[in-house]
């Protein structure tokens, strides 16, 4: 027995406990995946090749009884992925994935579909009323003398004349391969659904509903992007306002591509701490790289401020501050342009061109224009008075016009997505109302 809903159908399974028969409620996908079909086709295969061998004159090996009790319950195994348990749907492992045992280079994402599963279950229950059941009792790979008997013993029974047609076992095996070849597999267009209901259910809802649940998904990494763009541009702000070597430090923690050499909190939150209003001796903030590096290093080997040597030594590079700092902050601002790169080309369009060529701009002042890192902060250089900060204005606008943009594309789509849904629901309603109008003129004769 099935019940369908959305783009899953439950089959209610028989399984055996001792000598007590019960239904579990499995779920199924509509839609599977190639290698889904695959395996499930090769075990079946299997199962088919070892049960044509059975000959009333000659027992199967335990070898091809041992295969065969490994096909089924790995089969089995899989058509437990996804569960209804206290009226709850769940999945065997978090994953939601499933390997077999006896392909353990496999990795499967999707359930088989309602057709495999009937039949499966269909294939257990007849190989349980000869007399064996493959689940309950499995041979696994040591089975006693009596495993095997009780297996051998039904497998004849299957295959004698004088009951082979009450068990029916070539029908059966017959039709789970045929379930499987008709499977409807995703994003392959050329399976069929077998029904306008599952042409509804299948290729239109649920294909739809993956399109823009990948829209959606899309739209959502490069407004999360975004805004890790505008929250290093103000980072950057921040360093050109406050000058002193408490942003400094923070600035080069701001963003790290590869999370190496990443300073610690905790170290400075200590250095804040022991530095917080206290005079930086006669040196000007920022006066020269050299001033402060000097300042720093003075600092550390002086053992005067212990935090600040911690902070140098927390961070690659920072033994020469001001060499590493520039090519520390160009390197996070290369990470944000192709991260936003990246997302924008995911997402389709090109909103963020704007960004990426202000990001471009204002990493072209740190690493070639400005002489120092000091230089740029103090954004002073002859004839080019503010242009760094203009240059980190434009930056800060374009990453939030991108940000509109994303927004404005992301109602969109979620607009296209109630008209989607709205869509299905009138199709069905019509074919629902069809298939009525259809059943009251056949009743009328």
């Amino acid at each position: 027995m099935s019940t369908s809903s959305g783009t899953q159908t439950v089959v209610n399974f028989v399984v055996e406990s001792g000598q007590t028969l019960s239904t579990q409620a499995r779920v199924f996908d509509f839609e599977i995946s190639t290698d889904a079909q695959t395996y499930y086709l090769t075990q079946m295969a299997s199962v088919q090749n070892i049960i044509d061998q059975q000959q009333l004159t000659q027992p199967l090996s335990d070898a091809d009884l041992i295969s065969l009790s490994n096909s089924l319950n790995n089969l089995s195994t899989w058509s437990q992925l996804k569960f209804i348990a206290n009226g709850v749907q769940q999945q065997a492992n978090q994953g939601g994935t499933f390997t077999p045992t006896n392909v353990p280079n496999l990795t499967i994402n999707t359930t088989m579909d309602q057709y495999m599963a009937q039949s499966l279950d269909k294939l257990i229950r007849t190989l349980r009323a000869a007399g064996w059941d493959p689940i309950d009792n499995a041979l696994g790979q040591n089975p006693s003398l009596s495993q095997l008997t009780q297996a051998r013993d039904a497998l004849q029974a299957l295959r004698d004349p004088a009951t082979s047609g009450i068990y029916g076992i070539d029908a059966i095996l017959n039709q789970a391969v045929s379930s499987a070849d008709q499977a409807h597999i995703l994003n392959d267009a050329t399976t069929q659904s077998s029904s306008i209901q599952q042409v509804l259910m299948v290729d239109y809802v649920s294909t739809g509903n993956q399109i823009l649940f990948n829209q959606l998904n899309l739209l959502n990494q490069a407004i999360n992007v975004n805004q890790q763009a505008l929250s290093y541009l103000n980072a950057l702000q921040d360093l050109m306002n406050q000058k002193d070597p408490q942003t400094f430090f923070l600035q080069l923690n701001n963003l790290d591509a590869t999370t190496a050499g990443t300073l610690s909190q905790a170290n400075y939150d200590s250095y804040e701490k022991a530095t917080f209003n206290q005079q930086l001796l006669t040196m000007q903030k920022f006066v020269d790289d050299g001033s402060l590096q000097s300042y720093l290093t003075n600092l550390k080997n002086s053992g005067t401020d212990p935090q600040a040597g911690v902070i140098l030594s927390d961070v690659s590079g920072m033994n020469t501050a001001f060499t590493g700092a520039r090519d520390r902050i160009v390197a996070n601002i290369d990470y944000i342009i192709n991260q936003v790169s990246a997302a924008n080309n995911s997402a389709g369009g090109n909103p963020a061109g704007g960004l990426l060529g202000a990001l471009q701009t204002v990493k072209n002042d740190i690493q070639t224009i400005a002489p120092t890192i000091a230089d740029w902060v103090k954004d002073v250089a002859d004839g080019k008075q503010g242009n760094y900060q203009n240059d980190l204005n434009s930056a800060v606008t374009s990453a939030q016009s991108f940000d509109d943009t994303s927004r404005e594309q992301l109602r969109s789509v979620m607009f296209v997505y109630e008209e989607f849904y709205k869509s299905a629901g009138s199709l069905l309603s019509s074919l629902q109302q069809l298939l009525i109008k259809m059943a009251d003129a056949i009743s009328r004769g």
